[in-house]
């Protein structure tokens, strides 16, 4: 298992990845490719890499002004599920937090997505807000946030 930073190359497979993850929610190649050519130096994009191919991505950014920490993304094939690549992912995060002496990490998840919330239960995240309707299934969002 390597974690690294997204090349180029990279693109077609992670929006293959956000297809099959994101369904109606994926941003398509073209959307991947302009925010990969226009990303800032504080907004990180990490691919997991097996011998078979990448599994997974995360996508997240460091806010100076509010000293935090937002993933934006996290996406892991389903056949990788549960198997703590997430959990790598997340540790990749926490690295960079220490380095920017972040005091807190906030995401967005689906309330339908019971293993994501399990998993970021059990890191410590709290549960700080709740977005009616916020996906295009209809379906609500949770805003969860850790602090340092």
């Amino acid at each position: 298992m390597f974690i690294r930073d997204i090349v180029d190359s990279d693109l077609e497979n992670i929006a293959h990845i956000e297809a099959v993850c994101s369904g109606s929610e994926a941003s398509t190649l073209n959307e991947l490719k302009e925010f990969f050519s226009s990303k800032s130096p504080m907004e990180f994009f990490r691919v997991l890499e097996l011998p078979q191919g990448l599994l997974g991505f995360i996508g997240f950014s460091f806010n100076e002004k509010e000293n935090e920490i937002y993933i934006w993304n996290l996406a892991v094939l389903p056949e990788y599920r549960q198997k703590g690549y997430a959990r790598s992912f997340l540790g990749q995060v926490l690295a960079e937090r220490e380095k920017l002496k972040a005091t807190k990490i906030s995401l967005k998840i689906s309330e339908k997505n019971k293993i994501a919330f399990g998993l970021f239960d059990s890191l410590g995240f709290q549960v700080i807000g709740k977005i009616k309707n916020y996906y295009s299934d209809g379906s609500d969002c949770l805003a969860l946030q850790l602090r340092f």
